[in-house]
C-alpha cells in the first residue's frame, strides 16, 4: 500500500523513518497528519498510537479511515470510565489483524497507564508543543510511552526565541533522547536517532 505524498511530506516521512525519535515543525495545514499515517505504512507499524487535542481526534480518525481502509482504529472517546474504555481498548487491540491505531487526547490518555506501557510501534505526539513543561502530567505520561518510533508534530508558531522549534519543541521529554543526546536542526546535520525536521 503506497500513501500518495506532496514533496515536503515525502521528506518528513524520509526523515523520521531513519530514526527513532524526530520533530515535524510545519506549518498548519502541511499535511502531518497524513505524513505521520503514511511513515506507519511505509515503516510496517502494526501498532500505532496517536496523541493529539481532543478537537482534531475525528478528523485523524477520519483520515486514517480515507488512507488505509482495512485499519482497525479505536479512540479514548466513549462511555465508562477511563479504566473500562482502557480495558476495551487493549480488547481490540489484542483482537485485531493489521494495522491497529489508537487515537486520543491527553487528558485521557493519562488516565490509561497501560496503554503507556505497551509496546507500540509508532508514537505520534501532535501538537507537540504542549509538551514544553516536563513535570507536567502530560510530558511525564508522555515520556513513559514504550514506542519503536516517535515522532512530534507541531504546527504552531512560537513567538519567543526560547521557545523555537530547536529548543521547546525539540525537547519535550516523549522525544528527547535518551543517554545524553544532542539536538540540531535539518535533516543534513542531524542525528540518527533524534532530530527536528523544520
Amino acid at each position: 500500500m503506497s500513501i500518495s505524498l506532496w514533496s515536503h511530506q515525502r521528506r518528513l516521512v524520509d526523515f523520521a523513518a531513519s530514526r527513532q525519535r524526530s520533530v515535524w515543525a510545519a506549518g498548519m495545514g502541511t499535511g502531518k497528519t497524513r505524513a505521520s499515517i503514511a511513515l506507519a505504512v511505509e515503516t510496517g507499524a502494526r501498532r500505532i498510537l496517536v496523541a493529539t487535542p481532543l478537537a482534531v481526534i475525528d478528523g485523524f480518525v477520519r483520515e486514517i479511515e480515507t488512507l488505509v481502509p482495512d485499519a482497525t482504529v479505536v479512540t479514548t472517546k466513549g462511555k465508562g470510565t477511563a479504566k473500562e474504555r482502557e480495558r476495551r481498548i487493549i480488547e481490540t487491540i489484542k483482537t485485531a489483524k493489521g494495522m491497529v491505531f489508537v487515537v486520543g487526547n491527553l487528558e485521557s490518555l493519562r488516565l490509561m497507564p497501560r496503554l503507556a506501557a505497551g509496546q507500540w510501534c509508532l508514537y505520534v505526539a501532535d501538537e507537540c508543543h504542549r509538551l514544553k513543561a516536563h513535570n507536567g502530567k502530560s510530558s511525564k505520561w508522555s515520556a513513559k510511552v514504550s514506542a519503536k518510533r516517535t515522532v512530534g508534530l507541531s504546527g504552531s508558531v512560537i513567538a519567543s526565541p526560547a521557545h523555537s522549534p530547536r529548543s521547546a519543541i525539540a525537547t519535550p521529554s516523549c522525544i528527547r533522547p535518551s543517554g545524553g543526546g544532542s539536538w540540531t536542526g535539518g535533516t543534513s546535520t542531524s542525528s540518527p536517532r533524534s532530530s527536528v525536521a523544520t
